[in-house]
């Protein structure tokens, strides 16, 4: 689905401009708390309930990968052939050391599910709910064509 997105802040309020030129439509989202990162997820989940209702979701397998990824970063570790040099560089030891620190206390992974994927800049796009014992996350992942994660990015769900 291609987007022209543009957001904008000022002390108090943000906001965000979605247009998706070959769906004729757009969506537009504007807040009054800065406190959080509220406006970029909120557009997309908006854009794919009313442009993509019927997405196909990944796989189970690709659901499996990625929750086997995200044990290894819990456990502060991850096998770097999965990733592109880029993403590589990102999870330097000290990366990797702040990844275990921060999910560890979150208990057991319990689930991992889909909550959707498009394509963006020649990659997929996915994101997934992390349920750990003590508090759920979001991860936000993109993939190259030739399987590899660019980014893996875990995140507070809000």
């Amino acid at each position: 689905m291609p987007t022209f997105q543009h957001g904008g802040e000022v002390s108090g309020f943000i906001s965000s401009n979605m247009v998706l030129p070959t769906h004729n439509g757009a969506v537009v989202v504007l807040s009054n708390e800065d406190g959080i990162s509220l406006v970029a997820p909120l557009s997309r989940q908006i854009a794919t309930l009313a442009f993509l209702p019927e997405q196909p979701t990944p796989s189970d397998k690709d659901t499996k990968h990625v929750q086997s990824i995200l044990e290894g970063l819990r456990n502060g570790r991850i096998d770097r052939t999965l990733f592109t040099d880029d993403a590589n560089s990102y999870f330097s030891e000290t990366a990797l050391r702040d990844c275990k620190t921060s999910l560890m206390p979150l208990g057991k992974l319990k689930t991992v599910t889909v909550a959707g994927e498009n394509l963006r800049g020649g990659m997929t796009h996915r994101t997934y709910r992390a349920e750990f014992e003590k508090k759920t996350l979001l991860l936000n992942i993109y993939v190259m064509p030739n399987g590899k994660f660019e980014q893996f990015m875990v995140e507070d769900q809000l």
